[in-house]
């Protein structure tokens, strides 16, 4: 005689068909209300990641020391589009890269010397010595993704 496989066998049914629908609806609503919240909460965590992104960026340019007129500092913004997000400096040019990695010696190629301002005193030079940087943004990457998964879930659990 050939032995059964074990099991259990379970038979469902239903009585009342309006209180099933009543409770599913109830289950769909209530998903939809989380789905929501998930949406709009990790919106507001990434906003809030960003924000908090650029101002670690002004902490460490403070910090370095690297503030003297302040157009570096008060130049850097989170530009959010969607679900991107660029946070930097918007000056264009030299003073973000050098800042961020530093520069090799300068000497004048075309004139007779270098010629530029300190605190509005006028300077001429031979030789403007490297400068090796101190980084802002890359700090800030190591920042944010050590905040990313909290900041994202305290604004969800808000």
């Amino acid at each position: 005689m050939a032995l059964k496989n074990p099991n259990v066998k379970i038979n469902l049914k239903l009585q009342d068909n309006t209180n099933v629908k009543t409770s599913l609806n109830s289950v769909n609503d209530a998903i939809a209300r989380v789905k929501q919240k998930i949406k709009s909460g990790s919106e507001e965590g990434f906003e809030e990641l960003s924000s908090l992104t650029a101002d670690y960026q002004k902490q460490k340019l403070q910090s370095n020391g690297n503030v003297s007129s302040g157009s570096l500092y008060n130049s850097i913004i989170a530009d959010i589009n969607g679900r991107t997000a660029i946070i930097g400096s918007t000056l264009d040019g030299f003073a973000p890269t050098v800042v961020e990695n530093g520069r090799g010696a300068i000497v004048p190629v075309r004139a007779k010397a270098l010629h530029y301002f300190i605190d509005g005193k006028e300077i001429f030079s031979q030789y403007s010595k490297p400068y090796k940087g101190n980084p802002y943004v890359a700090p800030s990457y190591t920042y944010a993704k050590s905040i990313a998964k909290e900041t994202v879930w305290n604004a969800i659990n808000k």
